[in-house]
């Protein structure tokens, strides 16, 4: 199946299409972690963060995968998906969690520093490959969701065997490059110019972190866009379903 334009260029063409979705995925997660770090609501800041995201997704799969002249009062639920959304990132980040803990805790002897960098050396990858297999396998689930057909999982994961190098290969030069990318900018400042990280400095928004967190949020929306776009045309092109792509 050939589609008019290629993934890159679809994604900046729904960002443009959307830009208050996005400026407020921007601002509503810097409001989150801000909110968080000044008074610690824990999980609650990671269920927001998630549905915050999540919305942003689903809008993007709506527009591909429905029509517009459709009845939007019959969409599917966003709540549906966004829990969808965290039972992927759930499947991806409990490999390495479990790896990190049994390295890290039996290693008393080590100091902070040296955990860190072994947090940072192993979990990060070991997320970044775990993330890529469980969306490859089962991603396309969520636009099966919003299309609210071809949602059973034994159709799902065998939409990701048939596919599974047009999805992994785009998904790794696409959205992979650019989460890379984000949180080079997102930390880099931190370390040159030793800085805590923290989104506040005596109660009010820090300068050099706000600057940096909104570059980082802006290239992850984008980037989220484009795993949307990925997604559901790996749903389309499977050519077991009736959807269509109104683009």
């Amino acid at each position: 199946m050939q589609f008019e334009r290629g993934f890159f260029a679809e994604s900046w063409r729904l960002a443009r299409k959307y830009p208050i979705v996005v400026v407020g995925v921007m601002v509503g997660e810097y409001l989150i972690q801000a909110v968080n770090e000044f008074v610690s609501v824990g999980a609650g800041a990671t269920i927001a963060s998630v549905f915050l995201w999540s919305w942003l997704a689903y809008m993007m799969h709506s527009d591909m995968l429905l029509s517009p002249d459709r009845d939007k009062s019959r969409d599917t639920s966003v709540y549906g998906f966004a829990g969808r959304s965290f039972g992927l990132l759930m499947l991806a980040l409990l490999p390495p969690l479990f790896l990190v803990l049994g390295l890290v805790f039996p290693g008393s002897e080590r100091g902070a520093d040296e955990d860190l960098l072994l947090i940072i050396g192993i979990m990060i990858p070991a997320f970044a490959l775990t993330s890529l297999l469980v969306f490859t396998f089962l991603g396309t689930i969520l636009p099966a969701h919003v299309a609210n057909e071809g949602r059973g999982l034994g159709m799902v994961i065998a939409r990701g065997w048939r596919q599974f190098f047009w999805i992994a290969g785009r998904l790794t030069i696409g959205p992979g490059l650019l989460f890379v990318i984000s949180l080079a900018i997102f930390t880099v400042p931190t370390l040159v110019f030793d800085l805590s990280g923290d989104y506040l400095s005596g109660g009010v928004p820090d300068p050099l972190t706000t600057f940096a967190a909104m570059i980082t949020y802006a290239i992850q929306a984008w980037a989220t866009i484009m795993v949307a776009v990925i997604l559901s045309r790996a749903f389309v092109r499977d050519g077991s379903t009736n959807a269509e792509i109104f683009a």
